[in-house]
């Protein structure tokens, strides 16, 4: 949190070791949003399972409408960064408006969610690491091993510069969107004998039991939304966004 001076930012460690007002750009910001969705994770792997287990025909239009949501939500959002100056993400918000046993709570929730997320894409990754390992190396190696290494690569780079990171996911990044590119593209070219159709968008198959649960599914693939006002910046002269 921000006291005294305008760019002061206390942290447990000191001063010395708070984010640098200016360290990460707009570009690594945007890099590390969107990697944190996982584009290629959720096209590839969890929106298909989910349908597969669901049935819900409908879901890219649960996409879409979103997608009209967060963008309305994100106005908002980003009007209230003007006002907290801190990077404790949602908890510095909730503290805000609802006072810091709420903000408290919301911070345990959001541990306890994350870190149980991030276990579980650990397990994920080992799992089909040590089956492509397998299967193109002819190499036989345990799950935890590859989970371990993963963790491992995390921790040093957690430990590291943030606009290291930054430039880290952004490659990362643009490999994910090269490859749901590909996917995409031989999807459209071979769609299968009943060809290419918009039914998915249609409100009428947003029905059945399964809905609940491919909605909560399709907003988890909106993670790491939330971030973008979280980094620390240093506060410019305010302009108003409507034009002069």
């Amino acid at each position: 949190m921000r006291t005294g001076s305008t760019d002061e930012i206390r942290t447990y460690k000191g001063q010395h070791r708070a984010l640098r007002a200016g360290r990460i750009g707009t570009v690594g910001l945007l890099l590390s949003v969107l990697a944190a969705t996982a584009p290629l994770m959720v096209v590839a792997g969890v929106m298909p399972t989910t349908y597969a287990v669901m049935g819900i025909t409908g879901q890219p239009l649960l996409f879409v409408i979103l997608a009209v949501v967060m963008a309305l939500f994100s106005v908002g959002y980003a009007e209230m960064s003007w006002h907290v100056h801190n990077a404790g993400a949602f908890y510095a918000y909730i503290a805000r408006g609802l006072g810091g046993f709420a903000g408290a709570g919301a911070s345990y929730v959001a541990l306890a969610a994350y870190n149980a997320l991030q276990v579980g894409i650990y397990g994920i990754f080992g799992f089909e690491a040590s089956l492509l390992l397998h299967e193109y190396l002819g190499f036989q190696v345990s799950w935890w091993v590859p989970a371990l290494l993963a963790v491992a690569v995390t921790g040093v780079l957690g430990a590291l510069k943030i606009d290291l990171n930054a430039r880290v996911l952004g490659v990362l990044l643009v490999i994910e969107v090269l490859l749901v590119i590909v996917v995409d593209l031989a999807f459209a070219a071979d769609p299968g004998p009943a060809g290419l159709s918009l039914e998915a968008f249609d409100p009428a198959t947003l029905t059945g039991a399964g809905l609940g649960t491919a909605l909560c599914f399709t907003v988890a693939a909106f993670l790491g939304f939330e971030q973008a006002p979280s980094i620390p910046r240093r506060r410019a002269a305010r302009r108003p966004w409507w034009p002069a």
